[in-house]
């Protein structure tokens, strides 16, 4: 501790001053000096202890005189500790420990407020607000620390002078009363406060300015002050001078003499108007928060951080289907269906951090009879004062019935999807189809028919393994065209009993999950579900054909399709094999009616109308080949005299029999014809005249001994030659014609070649 004589901050020494100068008494008027019944020193004490600031009282050097208990607790020390200590010891920067210098030299100042750093006894710093005072006699200093704890036990020694430094430069309303409550003394704040003059308070008791509500507090409050020996505070309203309404918390105090008779009662008083409203406006606010918490039409809820539910309200528990006593000993955890909960503690997780203020999740509660609800969650937390986490507030909208709406709309978005991709299939396959029967229609063979539909089949069954299968004379059927997908799969011959499509005479389906349904002739290489479909190909009136098809389906991809595989294959299949079946139809009827027109309807073999024209193209042909070609023109001896003798019928048969000898004969490439009657013309492209002539002569030969199962015939034949008689095929025809006359006339069965 510094001596007396220390020196201040710049080294100049700190100019004595004498602490006990007299002032005169009638410095303030006398109905504010304490009255006598009680020391001053025990009016200060007791004043100095109901204070809420830390007092110290200091002499011009510095010296430490007294310090409240509020004071100690502050720094730390003990009472004893503190008095005698020079201020320069716990004030820890240079303007703190000029401060007593600077208020001595300011003559003019007596107060001045500022901030100072302090010592704590455990070397701590303390910041605080300091009202130092200086006295009229210039000898005392006071410094009071503001809002700082009170109320620690101290023996009472202080001055009159010191209670009237405290009074008057206190905010709060320092009063002393009687035992009964009449004002015997009220310290300037009255004028602040109140709006009344100490002096108009004096002899008039407090009663009469409480307000008639809190009188029953106050009483409790005055009789536990008289009855014991201790401080007491209530809270109560008081009227000012202009009839308005204040709050006060007043503490008061029992001044006993050494019988224990109460002689006074002194009080303190703050003005709490401004608290009083605020912690009105708490509570108007937290009545707000619970109405509206109470009857929000959404669900809400205070969750703790382990997740229990700490308050919820009834439309959650509307929502949930359980009541508010259930959920209380559940966790938000037990009813969250268990996929949506790790990104609800996520989000948590995330608020607990402060790395979000607050999050949006939509989520589903498992209601309590155990159907899922679908809800809307808006987290956010509450934190203490410190800024720790203490609980959850949520928000919960039951959006279960936007969820089936979207999921309806979803539904029929993606319904109107497939519709449409239907369509689209339609309008493609309708595509295909027109332009298969467009290509069949042009068709003028039944292979090109067949070869066509076959490599039309990939563009319509992508993805696919199948066939098309003919029927063949031993009733089997074989695999025709290019096959879709992989041959392998594929069997290339079956019979009509190994395909259910072609034992009932309509499409089929079969599928791997039903065995029996199967095909024999399906190739089961697939290691998931096969389905097939066999549709057969019907013309004439009979099965002539079948188009099976097959394909692997994964069960999670068929469900995007817009229809069952085999719904959508059979009819486009139906309709390809009804355009096939009906080209082949046409085609077989105009190779009929082609028939008809170049063929004898007799002997079966071809016309004059075919003659005339083969012969035109043959001479053509020879013309550009520079080759030969003869014409035999055979007529059948007395056969009028066969037909008188045996009837018309076997004269047919003779017709016949001599038609299929002739066939027998000659090479494939000759062309047999039906001139007319029992005359017969034979083509012979590209031979030499030598030949014609030979082969006509073993042709007459040949019949001169006879046709098997009828009577011994002759024929005379007449050869011509292309280009030796003629390049003209009437002439040609015609020279063969004369040729073969002269050969009757000669005796008949003979040959005779025309004349040049």
């Amino acid at each position: 501790m510094q001596s007396r004589s220390g020196l201040c901050c710049d080294g100049r020494r700190l100019q004595r001053r004498s602490p006990w100068k007299q002032r005169p008494v009638a410095s303030q008027p006398l109905s504010m000096l304490p009255a006598p019944s009680a020391t001053p020193t025990e009016r200060l004490r007791v004043l100095l202890e109901q204070l809420a600031d830390a007092v110290f009282l200091f002499d011009a050097y510095g010296i430490c005189l007294d310090v409240n208990s509020v004071g100690c607790v502050l720094l730390g020390y003990t009472r004893a500790e503190l008095i005698g200590r020079n201020a320069h010891t716990f004030m820890a920067d240079t303007n703190s420990r000029c401060l007593l210098e600077q208020l001595s030299s300011l003559e003019n100042t007596p107060s001045l407020d500022t901030m100072v750093t302090m010592y704590t006894k455990t070397g701590q710093l303390q910041a605080a607000n300091l009202r130092t005072t200086r006295l009229s006699d210039g000898t005392i200093q006071m410094v009071v620390l503001r809002d700082r704890p009170r109320n620690l036990d101290d023996p009472d020694w202080l001055t009159e002078a010191y209670f009237r430094l405290l009074t008057e430069t206190s905010i709060d309303l320092i009063s002393r009363h009687s035992p009964e409550g009449i004002y015997l003394y009220a310290s300037p704040a009255a004028r602040t406060l109140l709006g009344y003059a100490p002096e108009e308070l004096l002899g008039r008791s407090a009663y009469e300015f409480f307000h008639p509500d809190d009188l029953a507090a106050i009483r409790r409050s005055h009789t536990t002050v008289v009855d014991q020996p201790v401080s007491y505070t209530v809270e109560y309203r008081i009227r000012r001078k202009d009839d308005s309404y204040i709050w006060f918390e007043t503490t008061s105090r029992s001044v006993r003499d050494a019988s224990g008779t109460v002689r006074e009662i002194h009080a303190s008083s703050r003005d709490i108007t401004k608290r009083k409203q605020f912690e009105q406006a708490l509570r108007e606010s937290e009545e707000r928060f619970r109405l509206a918490f109470s009857n929000a039409a959404i669900g809400m809820a205070l969750v703790d951080l382990d997740g229990h539910w700490r308050q919820v309200n009834q439309a959650l528990c509307q929502i949930v289907g359980y009541s508010p006593e259930e959920l209380a000993t559940k966790t938000f955890q037990d009813i969250t269906y268990p996929p949506d909960l790790d990104i609800d503690l996520a989000y948590m997780q995330q608020l607990l951090s402060g790395a979000i203020p607050s999050y949006q999740l939509e989520k589903r509660y498992v209601h309590k009879d155990g159907h899922l609800v679908w809800i809307l969650l808006s987290g956010s937390m509450m934190r203490t004062v410190e800024g720790k986490p203490d609980y959850f507030i949520s928000q919960v909208q039951d959006i279960t019935a936007r969820k089936e709406a979207e999921l309806a709309l979803r539904q029929a978005n993606q319904h109107l999807a497939l519709s449409l991709a239907l369509l689209e299939r339609r309008h493609h396959e309708m595509v295909i189809l027109n332009e298969l029967a467009e290509a069949l229609q042009r068709c003028r063979r039944a292979t090109d028919a067949i070869n066509i539909t076959t490599r039309v089949l990939p563009r319509l069954f992508p993805q696919q393994s199948g066939a098309l299968y003919l029927k063949k004379s031993d009733n089997s059927f074989r695999r025709v065209g290019l096959a879709l997908g992989d041959p392998a799969e594929l069997v290339s011959e079956f019979t009509a009993d190994q395909c259910w499509a072609l034992r009932s005479g309509k499409a089929h389906h079969g599928t791997s999950e039903l065995a029996t349904s199967l095909c024999a002739h399906t190739q089961t290489l697939y290691a998931t579900a096969l389905h097939s479909v066999c549709v057969p190909l019907i013309f004439h009136g009979e099965i002539r054909g079948l188009l099976a098809l097959q394909k692997e389906l994964v069960p999670e991809f068929s469900l995007l399709e817009p229809e069952p595989w085999h719904e959508s294959v059979i009819p486009v299949a139906m309709m390809v094999l009804e355009h096939l079946g009906a080209t082949l139809t046409q085609l077989r009827l105009q190779r009929m009616l082609q028939q008809q027109a170049i063929r004898d309807p007799l002997t079966g073999i071809f016309n004059r109308r075919y003659l005339q024209e083969t012969l035109s193209r043959e001479l053509q042909r020879a013309e550009r080949e520079q080759a030969e070609v003869g014409v035999l023109m055979i007529d059948i001896d007395h056969f009028k005299r066969i037909n008188d003798t045996y009837g018309h019928r076997f004269g047919d048969q003779i017709l016949r029999m001599l038609a299929q000898f002739i066939q027998q004969q000659v090479r494939p490439s000759d062309i047999v014809c039906r001139y007319g009657g029992e005359e017969f013309t034979v083509i012979m492209p590209s031979t030499a005249q030598a030949v014609v002539l030979a082969r006509a002569e073993q042709l007459c030969a040949d019949l001169s001994t006879g046709l098997v199962g009828v009577p011994s015939i002759t024929v005379s034949i007449g050869v011509a030659s292309f280009p030796q008689h003629s390049r003209d095929p009437d002439m040609l025809l015609q020279l063969a014609d004369a040729a073969l006359y002269r050969a009757k006339r000669a005796g008949r069965n003979q040959v005779k070649l025309a004349l040049s």
